[in-house]
């Protein structure tokens, strides 16, 4: 069993530095935030500074604004507000909006799946790790910002996973982000979902499975910009891995480029250049900016090494 934990504000942390905003999950919500150093301004449009919609917080860049006042030291017993169970095992970033806080999580079920039941191992790619026989359960939960109370448990969708994980890593690694209007969440290859405040689902959709670098597992973070809801399914298959640009009201795609490479853990990373919205996406090969009307390739500059996982 996990803890969601709140943090109740002591000192503030200087304006400039990395901050985060009064939340943690009792994982590596933190870590993830801290390895990310923005070069260039993005996402200029961003929501009320109260809110944490994206795991890289209001300005999409790993700063909270700078009214914030975060706590500088906690532990189990210092500086908790409250703290609440969860069930299964996530590795994303919860997010903020309004009084709630949305958490992701995957749960392995009692239900054994039978051999029929079982995905198809791909004979193309080496794997490190061992596919579960169980069914995973992944849920999306809602808490009330101030006291930690549950407010509603969504199950989203209900599969065996076709291969396994990093054992770092976990079934639920993809961050949900929010505009304010719906909340989007990514469970990958097990689905994408747009559900309102009240955990209603309003869309779904399914771009089939990603096969990750020996199996170690996927993260798929959707990023939303003024009605566009944007995702990377990078993966091992010659030809396979897509940027998608869908409309974030109706799910429907709006337009994919495809990329040459092969897998990445990365989130796109918006950016306004002379009027330009551009969407930029790390990569082995090359790192290049896509535009935000069509998906064709504005600029591309030699990439980074195997496994990028930075945006």
């Amino acid at each position: 069993m996990r803890t969601v934990a709140r943090v109740g504000p002591v000192n503030r942390v200087t304006q400039g530095q990395i901050q985060f905003e009064s939340l943690t999950l009792w994982r590596c919500a933190m870590s993830r935030l801290l390895s990310v150093i923005s070069v260039m301004t993005f996402s200029p449009f961003a929501p009320a500074a109260d809110n944490w919609p994206a795991w890289r917080g209001p300005t999409a860049n790993g700063i909270a604004a700078p009214t914030a006042d975060p706590p500088v030291k906690w532990d189990a017993n210092t500086n908790i507000k409250w703290k609440a169970p969860l069930p299964g095992r996530g590795s994303a970033t919860p997010v903020v909006w309004g009084d709630q806080i949305f958490v992701l999580t995957a749960s392995q079920t009692d239900r054994v799946a039978t051999a029929a039941e079982r995905p198809r191992v791909d004979p193309r790619f080496p794997v490190k790790t061992k596919m579960p026989t169980n069914y995973y359960r992944f849920e999306v939960l809602s808490f009330d910002r101030e006291t930690g109370k549950e407010n509603w448990r969504k199950t989203l969708a209900e599969a065996v996973p076709h291969e396994g994980h990093h054992e770092t890593h976990s079934y639920c690694a993809g961050s949900p982000t929010t505009d304010g209007e719906r909340l989007y969440v990514s469970f990958g290859s097990f689905g994408i979902f747009a559900i309102d405040f009240k955990g209603n689902v309003l869309w779904k959709k399914a771009y089939g499975r990603i096969n990750s670098r020996l199996a170690w597992g996927e993260a798929v973070t959707p990023v939303v910009h003024k009605g566009t809801l944007l995702l990377n399914f990078d993966q091992e298959g010659e030809g396979d891995s897509r940027l998608y640009a869908l409309d974030a009201a109706t799910g429907e795609t709006k337009w994919q480029a495809t990329r040459d490479e092969k897998s990445t853990w990365t989130t796109p990373a918006i950016a306004e250049v002379n009027g330009v919205t551009q969407v930029i996406m790390n990569g082995t090969n090359r790192i290049r900016a896509y535009d935000m009307k069509d998906g064709s390739v504005i600029w591309q500059v030699g990439g980074m090494v195997a496994n990028p996982i930075p945006t």
